[in-house]
């Protein structure tokens, strides 16, 4: 059976009550296509598009505030904690075609995210926390 763990997302929210993983090739707004941000939707399952790795996931809301502080600057402000139930991945890095990238993004290990990162197969976003 399947154990679920909690974690911590860090979103955008560009719009109210909308949140996207803040790795993404275009813009929030071009729904319906299969390069848009990955949506995040409370009271959902979300899993990786096809041909993708694991979605990034802070194990503590220590771990998940210290990322959005330090990154805010760049979403002026628009970042949000969503506290979730998680499935571990059985992956230890990420990756994505690059066509999902706005820049081509290497493989990337799980040593060179912050302190504190998992890596999902699953993840079941409960509620927005910050």
């Amino acid at each position: 059976m399947q154990k679920w763990k909690n974690g911590w997302k860090v979103v955008h929210m560009p719009v109210k009550d909308k949140y996207f993983s803040v790795f993404r090739r275009s813009r929030y707004n071009d729904e319906g296509s299969q390069y848009a941000a990955r949506e995040y939707i409370i009271g959902k399952t979300c899993m990786p598009r096809p041909d993708c790795g694991p979605l990034a996931i802070f194990v503590s809301r220590r771990t998940a505030r210290a990322f959005k502080k330090e990154r805010s600057w760049q979403f002026h402000d628009g970042l949000r904690i969503i506290k979730c139930k998680y499935i571990q991945s059985k992956y230890q890095k990420l990756w994505r075609p690059s066509k999902y990238t706005y820049h081509a993004l290497p493989d990337t290990k799980k040593d060179c995210f912050p302190e504190g990162t998992d890596f999902a197969r699953k993840i079941k976003c409960l509620e927005v926390v910050s």
